[in-house]
């Protein structure tokens, strides 16, 4: 036969608390809690702890993670369009850049320590910074499109590139490996009396691949004086585009003694100069000559045969 046992209280053992139980059941689910005086009363379970591991802002191991034969993965975000400060948001880890102006920093991210990838899409210049973006070999990088660029942000808003990876395969750093070849000839044989610069009619240009190229330019320059006085002093040099490089510069010194007055003389003129044009746009460099009026006389190029030009780009 059932029965009931009606009680208001409940105490374990002879010196234990007597606990005051509710008077009405409670909903489905719901838990006994005390208010800490002894009475105890329904009330629904509230999980205040992390139920997904993405509700964890700031998750730490407490030892070794184990991916159980998976991977992970980088995480792709919206694309960025190029800006002076790189405008990456915290969506992903790894962005398509697209746009082509030319980059000095890149924005915070997650802080020190955050991993980002970029995919550069179109070409543009990354700026190397001491400190706000630190770029291999302490230089620019004119991008390609298909380039892929690690960086680590080792400070709040300072990032250094890890590793940059160009789409053609070559090194980022060139460290002094040929990049291009270009030569040409002349046989054109102006002639000048002039005193000013004047072009030998031999030139040759060239396109650097980046703006921290050099280029160096191997030149054999022909010619013939023909002199009114003992003395000649007919000055040969490089130039680029229209300025001539001053320290390319080359004087030929020549006495007619014992020949006297309207004598003639030749030779060739050689150089080989390392120049810095700082531009992936095209770039002509050319020979030039100028006469020495003082002792008067006729200077011609390439009166004794070909002259020829070599260009070479040197990758920084």
């Amino acid at each position: 036969m059932a029965s009931t046992l009606t009680v208001d209280k409940i105490k374990g053992g002879s010196s234990g608390v007597a606990l005051t139980l509710p008077t009405t059941d409670g909903s489905a689910g719901q838990l006994l809690k005390t208010d800490g005086s002894a009475v105890l009363s329904w009330a629904t379970d509230v999980d205040t702890g992390i139920t997904s591991v993405a509700a964890d802002t700031t998750p730490q191991l407490g030892g070794d993670l184990d991916c159980n034969g998976a991977q992970i993965q980088w995480s792709k975000g919206a694309d960025v369009v190029s800006a002076t400060a790189l405008p990456v948001l915290t969506d992903g880890n790894y962005f398509d850049v697209t746009g082509t102006t030319a980059v000095t920093s890149i924005n915070t991210t997650g802080g020190a320590g955050t991993l980002i990838k970029l995919h550069f899409d179109a070409i543009l210049t990354l700026t190397h910074h001491a400190t706000d973006l630190i770029l291999p070999g302490g230089a620019n990088i004119t991008t390609a499109a298909g380039d892929e660029a690690e960086f680590i942000e080792y400070a709040a808003g300072d990032y250094r590139c890890t590793n940059y990876s160009k789409a053609d395969g070559m090194s980022v750093v060139g460290g002094g490996k040929v990049l291009q070849v270009v030569s040409g000839k002349s046989t054109s044989n102006p002639s000048t009396t002039s005193s000013s610069w004047q072009d030998t009619g031999m030139s040759l240009s060239i396109t650097p691949s980046s703006t921290s190229s050099k280029v160096l330019i191997i030149a054999n320059h022909t010619f013939e004086c023909y002199a009114t006085g003992v003395l000649a002093y007919p000055d040969f040099s490089l130039a680029q585009g229209t300025t001539t490089i001053s320290n390319t510069v080359k004087t030929i010194s020549h006495r007619g003694d014992g020949i006297g007055a309207n004598h003639q003389f030749g030779g060739v003129v050689s150089w080989s100069d390392l120049d810095s044009p700082s531009t992936t746009s095209a770039v002509t460099y050319k020979t030039q000559m100028r006469n020495d009026t003082s002792y008067g006389g006729t200077l011609y190029s390439n009166k004794g045969g070909n002259s020829d030009i070599t260009l070479i780009e040197i990758g920084a």
